[in-house]
């Protein structure tokens, strides 16, 4: 009679080969993770990617800032674009420094005047800031008139002088007009150039790209090769 000889029962390995198997390691987490989001569109994704490029989101940043400064034009414009000052003025220039020579959170434009010495060397009259008569500038402060959006009528400015002295930070033209106030109201028009040949390229667009593409035939290919 054969004996039956019963095999001991092996135990699960436990050794460091199973917990690598077990444990997911980073290659095998990667994909996980870049699909965790599930489904997403078009848009998710691209917006997603865009939004890891530096450059890119400083750009959107940028431009953003200089649409909103073109729509509220009148608003962040300091001066009258129309008022007539002195003609070819300097730029002001803009301090930190109080009249009395301490530091100032508040900034100071002071006017540039003679101080009555000459140049030892080509006996020019010396020009510097008069510093006792300062303008302080701030934020929302009082200056012309004009209409926000062209309905709500307003006078309060984003930037300018808190007592309403003209001031010119990149100077005047030959006609005594604030430069920055007139491009910042100059950026309106080129805004509206620009959005109208973006609107009426992409209608023009659509239309003939659809006769082209239901007529087909000769006017099809002409166009294909025309565009």
């Amino acid at each position: 009679m054969t004996d039956i000889v019963e095999k001991p029962a092996t135990k699960p390995d436990t050794g460091p080969r199973t917990a690598e198997l077990a444990t997911p390691t980073a290659a095998n987490a990667a994909p996980a993770g870049r699909f965790a989001h599930g489904n997403e569109s078009y848009r998710t994704l691209v917006w997603r990617r865009f939004r890891r490029s530096v450059m890119g989101m400083t750009g959107l940043v940028l431009v953003t800032l200089l649409i909103v400064m073109a729509i509220f034009g009148d608003f962040f414009a300091p001066m009258d674009p129309k008022r007539q000052d002195i003609p070819f003025a300097p730029p002001d220039h803009i301090s930190f420094e109080a009249p009395d020579g301490s530091f100032s959170l508040m900034p100071y434009v002071y006017p540039i005047v003679e101080t009555g010495e000459f140049d030892p060397v080509t006996f020019q009259p010396l020009v510097g800031p008069d510093k006792t008569n300062p303008t302080a500038l701030g934020f929302f402060v009082p200056g012309h008139n004009f209409r926000l959006l062209g309905l709500i009528p307003m006078n309060v400015h984003f930037f300018g002088s808190v007592d309403g002295r003209p001031i010119h930070f990149l100077g005047t033209d030959k006609f005594g007009r604030d430069i920055l106030s007139r491009g910042i109201i100059g950026s309106q028009i080129s805004l509206t150039i620009a959005l109208d040949v973006v609107a009426l390229t992409t209608i023009i667009g659509t239309f003939v790209g659809i006769a082209s593409g239901y007529l087909g035939g000769k006017l099809d290919i002409w166009v294909q090769r025309f565009v």
